[in-house]
């Protein structure tokens, strides 16, 4: 089974634990393989939201990084340097 399948079953299960991993690695597939940014960061969002229910500071912090990587490569952190 491919990676892709795994992901999209673990998408399916009632663990928000799991489900915010499993979208964390979606959007990192996502960017991989070029797809749009919205879809990227939705996927983002979403692992913040159900790693936040589940209460794991430790993968909240790494999707809160992710997150980081997400504007930076697309230069927000210049857009707030110029004001």
């Amino acid at each position: 089974m491919d990676f892709e399948k795994h992901l999209n079953i673990v998408l399916e299960s009632q663990s928000s634990f799991a489900k915010g991993i499993a979208l964390r690695y979606k959007a990192l597939l996502l960017q991989q393989q070029g797809k749009s940014s919205a879809k990227t960061k939705r996927a983002l969002d979403l692992s913040l939201k159900y790693l936040q229910e589940s209460g794991c500071i430790s993968e909240i912090a790494l999707t809160g990084m992710e997150i980081g990587r997400y504007y930076l490569k697309r230069g927000f952190n210049k857009k707030l340097a110029n004001g």
